[in-house]
């Protein structure tokens, strides 16, 4: 096992111990294994890590990191990365799949020599330029998106790849796609970055913008011994849609306590009991601003075990949970509460 020191002092996300791998000489192509790596300071230990090494010889395709962007309007952000081989062949051809999300789009029409797939939460993008990038080269690959009024929290995603029909066929994954229509897509001669190069890169676009949470619940009536649906239900009412695409946290979180006289008799999967009276529950990874999507209920079915007239409680967004938290993005936090009802009939 071989052991490193940090500098001492704070560290911050750019301390790293850097460890280099060179094969043994008369290793075959395809041979494998697992670097697995933990890490102590001031008597805490880190949570175990691996990296996945394989020798290959071929080409290595790698880029750099394009800038984060925070606190920006909604605009258009032009990212030009860097792509450079750090191996021993030539890649003929590129594999290039760029990922958008939802309100995040190319600020260029699609080009020819790219194809488009859409989904709920963004879009994929497969590119195949035919420059060749020989070994020790490096080629720019200029970015251009543009980010839509409804921008909050989203990211680009993009890695390269060498080209080869397989590559292509897995990264479709059997999905429909759009061929693009625009000039192509063309990589030009660069100078070599002072950046690390790896094959997966993303940037995170964080916009200037708001939105607006609402929570409504049930009103419902019952006798006692019965059983009633009462649904409570986040409403996104924009104008941005609201996704934690990195981290993978619900959109949002609400408690919901148990009208006084009822005992829940089912719950939904998204939701969990912290007691006999209140239960947490979950939205999905995001919501969006307009359409179905754009709302998220949670159905409960409560059996009622004595008649209290008017029995009511409260459900309530969690303002503050997650990074950044509701109360951050949210205009108005007043209509992020809602009352339950139960009313008692004699039917």
């Amino acid at each position: 096992m071989a052991g490193f020191q940090l500098p001492r002092g704070l560290l911050t996300p750019r301390h790293a111990a850097r460890i280099i791998l060179t094969a043994k000489p008369g290793a075959t192509d395809n041979n494998d294994g697992y670097v697995r790596y933990t890490a102590q300071a001031s008597g805490m230990n880190g949570y175990p890590g691996e990296t996945y090494v394989a020798l290959n010889d071929g080409p290595a395709l790698g880029l750099t990191q394009a800038e984060h962007r925070t606190g920006i309007a909604p605009d258009q952000p032009d990212s030009s990365v860097v792509l450079g081989n750090q191996d021993n062949r030539t890649a003929d051809r590129t594999l290039l799949t760029i990922f958008t999300s939802r309100v995040t789009r190319l600020g260029m029409p699609v080009p020819s020599n790219c194809e488009s797939t859409n989904a709920l939460t963004g879009c994929t993008f497969l590119c195949v330029p035919d420059e060749q990038t020989t070994p020790g080269s490096h080629r720019t690959l200029p970015l251009k998106f543009r980010t839509k009024d409804m921008a909050l929290f989203d990211r680009v995603d993009y890695s390269a790849q060498p080209y080869s029909e397989q590559a292509l066929a897995e990264a479709r994954a059997s999905r429909a796609s759009t061929p693009g229509t625009g000039p192509e897509l063309n990589l030009t001669p660069a100078a070599a970055p002072s950046d690390e190069l790896q094959p997966y890169r993303s940037f995170t676009v964080k916009t200037v913008n708001q939105a607006d949470y609402r929570l409504t619940a049930s009103t419902v009536s019952g006798a006692a011994g019965g059983t009633v649906p009462v649904t409570v239900t986040v409403h996104n009412a924009s104008p941005a849609w609201v996704a934690s695409l990195s981290a993978g946290e619900p959109a949002a979180t609400v408690d919901i306590d148990i009208p006084v006289g009822t005992s829940v008799a089912a719950a939904p999967d998204s939701c969990w009991s912290q007691s006999e009276t209140r239960y947490r529950c979950n939205t999905p990874t995001y919501l969006t601003e307009s359409g179905k999507p754009a709302a998220h209920t949670s159905p409960f079915t409560l059996h009622i075990d004595e008649v209290i007239p008017n029995a009511t409680s409260r459900a309530v967004l969690y303002n503050d949970a997650y990074k950044p938290p509701v109360r951050t993005f949210d205009p108005d936090l007043t209509n992020n509460t809602a009352t339950l009802t139960v009313i008692p009939s004699t039917s």
